[in-house]
Order: C-alpha cells, then structure tokens, then sequence
C-alpha cells in the first residue's frame, strides 16, 4: 500500500491527473479504516466474535494476560469445549 501511495503521489506531482487523485484519495481512506481496526482491543474483538459466550471471552482473555499459567489455560480450553458442545446441540435441533 505504501509503493502504491509513493507512486500515484509521485505522479500527481507531475501531472495532476485525477485518476491518481483518486488513488491517493482511496488509499488514504484504507489507511484510515486500518488504523482503526488496529486501535480496537482484543477484548472487544473477542466479545464481537463470540457475544453468546461470555465466560468463553473472560477465560480467554486471562489466558491471554497470564500465558505461563496453565490453570487459565485449562479454564480457556473447558470453556472452548462447552461452548462447542453447545453451539453443536444447537445445530441439530
């Protein structure tokens, strides 16, 4: 994305065409939207992916703070367990 920005700049310099305008417009439109989605925390990424499973999320995200404690890492995985339990009974009613 950088080259592309450089070139179309590079171009827009010299011959104020509106197609790399346009270019420079749209990349910096990604740019933006990227810098969003990278200043989103984890936290709400993971209540976005699973928001019927809470306790899954809280487990996870201890986990994720404390990766040397295996008890959290326990936690994590019977959560994970159960929430596929669950989302399997749910897909054969």
């Amino acid at each position: 994305m950088a080259f592309v920005t450089a070139f179309a700049h590079i171009k827009y310099r010299k011959h104020k065409s509106v197609y790399s305008s346009k270019i420079l417009i749209a990349n910096a439109i990604y740019g933006v939207i990227i810098l969003f989605l990278l200043g989103v925390p984890n936290r709400t990424w993971h209540n976005l992916k699973y928001p019927n499973n809470p306790e899954f999320v809280d487990a996870l995200i201890n986990s994720l703070n404390d990766l040397e404690n295996e008890l959290l890492r326990a936690v994590k995985d019977t959560e994970r367990e159960k929430m596929n339990r669950e989302n399997r009974e749910e897909e054969h009613k």
